[in-house]
């Protein structure tokens, strides 16, 4: 997490310390993964998804503009402008993922499961989809994936998403197979709690839960 609040509110709802929070995911290369063996990984999908941008997975040197696709270019050549040699990169926020595939080289993990916005499988960025796969299996992983809907596997959100399964071949013994859909999905109010009595006698639209407040009001 980049955002210093976010992260700070993270801290208060979760078991782990704010150390263990390595910000910036271009820390990554800085960070010891040997004892990792399965990684889950997302990305924003604003730069790929139907009502965002369009950007794409695209970087841009901050000195010379070049903008170039980082997936075109061997992977430990990226981190610098291929015109004028620079690291001065801005990313578009989905471009991230990229900074995952190093770890996959790397650190050889058993298993990683990634997903992202169904736009990413869309005819615009299907090339640099199917470059992200084949990246992968260069790095000797098996690769699975799927278009997969929240509301078919027992959560009350119309929420669609492409996830992908890398498994190391060394490892895979070949019968992985997705969920097949259960659509036994509970109605939204079975996972609701009722509030009603923090608003007595208020005029608050919202609730905020007291350990956060400290750190959700600055970014406010």
């Amino acid at each position: 997490e980049n955002n210093r609040h976010s992260a700070k509110v993270y801290d208060k709802i979760s078991n782990y310390s704010q150390s263990q929070n390595i910000g910036d995911i271009k820390n990554i290369y800085n960070v010891d993964l040997s004892e990792c063996n399965c990684i889950l990984v997302s990305a924003s999908g604003v730069s790929v998804s139907s009502s965002g941008l369009g950007a794409g997975i695209v970087w841009r040197c901050a000195d010379c503009h070049h903008s170039y696709n980082p997936l075109v270019i061997k992977a430990e050549n990226r981190r610098r402008c291929p015109v004028c040699g620079s690291e001065k990169i801005i990313e578009t926020p989905t471009s991230s993922l990229v900074h995952w595939l190093n770890v996959l080289q790397t650190h050889k993990p058993d298993l990683m499961v990634f997903e992202n916005v169904v736009g990413l499988l869309s005819k615009k960025h299907k090339d640099n989809f199917n470059l992200i796969v084949e990246e992968i299996k260069s790095y000797g992983y098996n690769v699975y994936h799927s278009i997969m809907n929240a509301s078919n596997y027992g959560i009350p959100l119309n929420c669609e998403r492409v996830v992908m399964v890398c498994i190391l071949s060394s490892k895979d013994n070949g019968r992985f197979r997705f969920p097949k859909p259960t659509r036994n999905t509970p109605p939204i109010n079975n996972y609701l709690d009722d509030c009603s009595h923090k608003f007595n006698r208020t005029n608050a639209t919202v609730a905020i839960d007291e350990k956060i407040w400290e750190y959700i009001l600055p970014a406010i």
